[in-house]
């Protein structure tokens, strides 16, 4: 939820110092940061985020059960 939140929060207070909102972006961006070298924010637009989720979606759907079903649990 993290991610998500950083997203909604840049679209309305994109310059905000709050506390929250830097624990947020401190959590969130270790994991975005690898997908921004792949696609780098491109006018404005950061396309980083909405590559992270589905790379997390597709671990969560796909990956992590043929794993649990592999080792037998």
């Amino acid at each position: 939820f993290a991610i998500i939140i950083v997203i909604v929060v840049s679209w309305i207070a994109p310059q905000s110092y709050n506390p929250a909102v830097s624990l947020l972006r401190q959590i969130s961006d270790p994991l975005m940061a690898p997908f921004r070298k792949i696609i780098p924010p491109m006018g404005g637009l950061d396309f980083a985020p909405m590559l992270a989720m589905f790379v997390i979606h597709v671990l969560r759907t796909i990956v992590l059960p043929n794993i649990f079903m592999a080792i037998g649990g």
